[in-house]
């Protein structure tokens, strides 16, 4: 309950979490998911730990943490607009994990605007090719995909949930993955995650 809660931003939640020893709790909608990966990078830059709780689902989380049985946890913005919205809220946001502030919440500060730096943690999804395809496909492809992410159904229909617009060259996404993937290999391998 947002009104229950004592964290009124992310330093009292890490000033909580650094005091408690690893007696706080965090849910996630499985080991190993995105949100359980979330939590870990967040605790490993603030030298803090844990207790990992996770659930069958997000929504199971989410109820569990309305109830007060688990401290936090990292969700999506499309999934918890609804609790954060409600008349009382029954969540607090206190952080949005990207490089600016979501539209959707447009009064939640970053992560790095509160002093937390390389939390950048988002879920994306991308359009790929097989290898091989020609280069010229790929670039016709590219060209569409960024023109229908700036039609104004799109947008709305991308933004309007909480999510955020991408967009941009082959190149680079294809260098982000590759970061990615050494980013979340690194986190699994230096805290020994199992997926389920």
């Amino acid at each position: 309950n947002a009104d229950k809660s004592p964290h009124k931003d992310t330093a009292s939640l890490v000033k909580a979490l650094k005091a408690a020893n690893g007696k706080m709790s965090y849910a996630s909608a499985g080991m190993g998911g995105s949100y359980h990966l979330s939590s870990e990078t967040f605790l490993s830059s603030i030298g803090a730990s844990a207790v990992h709780v996770p659930y069958r689902s997000g929504g199971q989380a989410i109820t569990d943490l309305i109830a007060g049985q688990v401290d936090y946890m990292f969700d999506m913005a499309p999934a918890t607009l609804g609790y954060l919205n409600s008349t009382p809220p029954k969540m607090r946001a206190l952080a949005v994990a990207h490089d600016k502030r979501l539209p959707s919440l447009p009064n939640v500060p970053t992560f790095a605007e509160q002093g937390f730096k390389n939390l950048e943690l988002s879920n994306w999804i991308g359009v790929i090719a097989p290898k091989g395809t020609p280069p010229a496909i790929i670039d016709k492809l590219n060209k569409a995909i960024n023109r229908a992410l700036q039609e104004p159904d799109m947008v709305k229909r991308i933004t309007e949930p909480g999510n955020v617009i991408g967009g941009g060259d082959p190149k680079a996404f294809a260098d982000f993955i590759a970061s990615e993937s050494m980013r979340w290999s690194k986190l699994i391998k230096d805290k020994n995650i199992k997926a389920e």
